[in-house]
């Protein structure tokens, strides 16, 4: 379980017991912000992260409100509570509501609401192979410069 207190999980530090194919919740409630990062799935067996006990909201002022960081094989899902429809939402001022690195291959992310983010960018994604769906992005960017929800920087094969 990921607790509200936490603000990075590493897959070679404080959460290096997570294998490929386990299930890695995070506590509903309000944040500011989350890393993930050094997670390794496997094809098949990918680490899911997915909110618990609710929504995961994150409601603050920051870079970047939920970073993907050198992992591979991951689902990041906000459908971990089926009532509620997005389970991880970002609502805060941020530059990038979720941002995933070029160190990350493998990702699929579903379920997020992303919106208010003062740098335009609602999903930033510069990593290799990555699956999104059932997502919803709205009001990215400051007014009056024009919004981009979804800003891929570099996807390779």
């Amino acid at each position: 379980m990921i607790g509200l207190s936490v603000k990075a999980a590493d897959g070679k530090g404080n959460f290096r017991n997570v294998k490929p194919g386990d299930n890695v919740c995070i506590a509903a409630g309000s944040r500011v912000s989350l890393t993930l990062r050094n997670f390794d799935g496997a094809a098949g067996a990918p680490v899911v992260f997915r909110n618990f006990g609710g929504a995961v909201v994150f409601d603050g002022s920051a870079k970047v409100a939920l970073k993907v960081q050198s992992t591979s094989h991951l689902r990041l899902t906000g459908s971990g509570e089926p009532p509620v429809k997005y389970g991880l939402q970002v609502r805060g001022t941020y530059k990038s509501g979720l941002k995933v690195d070029s160190e990350s291959s493998d990702v699929e992310i579903d379920h997020i609401q992303v919106g208010r983010t003062t740098g335009g960018r609602g999903i930033e994604l510069s990593s290799k192979s990555v699956r999104l769906h059932s997502n919803l992005i709205e009001q990215a960017g400051p007014p009056p410069s024009p919004p981009t929800g979804l800003r891929v920087i570099r996807v390779e094969p």
